[in-house]
């Protein structure tokens, strides 16, 4: 019978970070997953000549002495990964009725991107973005780990969690109160609810 120092459920990336992890320090280790591939929501599939993500669409902070590359040199792994840059004037997007707005790569080029299509929000933008970095900075300096997150695409989806995605319109409002506080004109929940659905309508096609 096999003997291990350490068994791992779950071939995800912190599963198989920690499988590596504790593999270079000599432990023998066997990772075990019941699906057909391993990686976890990082993994990709192909359906109908499509390729999907399930989990993670882009990572950053990939460049020399950004936090998730000194992980990955850590493990010992970077010279086994190739990486991609996505458009840097506009590697994600958001439509807002007709209209679309593109996130560039970088705090200020967004800040700008913002304030070119909502120039009269332009104070209110300056404002957000300040409670908003005020508040990680206070966050980061707690875990003592702000250069391990600075201009990572993760701090998107905080912005999102903030601004708030909801059904309920009460559950919206209360999300969203603290980004009111820096916009002239309110949110209009009416259009945010109709974008909300023509987005779960395009997921379930």
């Amino acid at each position: 019978m096999t003997s291990y120092d350490a068994i791992i459920i779950g071939s995800g990336a912190g599963g198989l970070t920690a499988a590596v992890a504790l593999a270079q320090a000599g432990k023998k280790v066997l990772v075990l997953e019941q699906h057909d591939r391993p990686g976890g929501w990082t993994h990709s599939f192909t359906l109908e000549g499509y390729r999907f993500s399930p989990g993670v669409h882009y990572i950053g902070d990939l460049q020399e002495g950004g936090g998730l590359r000194r992980i990955y040199d850590g493990l010992g792994v970077s010279q086994d990964l190739s990486f991609v840059e996505l458009n840097p004037n506009g590697y994600d997007h958001i439509v807002v009725g007709n209209k679309q707005i593109n996130f560039p790569k970088g705090k200020e080029n967004l800040i700008a991107e913002l304030k070119r299509n909502f120039p009269h929000e332009a104070q209110g933008i300056d404002g957000y973005f300040s409670d908003l970095l005020g508040m990680i900075n206070g966050l980061l300096t707690l875990r003592g780990a702000w250069d391990r997150v600075r201009e990572n695409p993760i701090l998107k989806f905080m912005v999102i969690a903030l601004t708030g995605y909801g059904r309920d319109e009460d559950q919206v409002k209360a999300k969203t109160a603290g980004f009111d506080l820096h916009l002239t004109k309110p949110v209009d929940f009416a259009l945010l609810q109709q974008t909300i659905d023509s987005s779960a309508t395009l997921c379930k096609h």
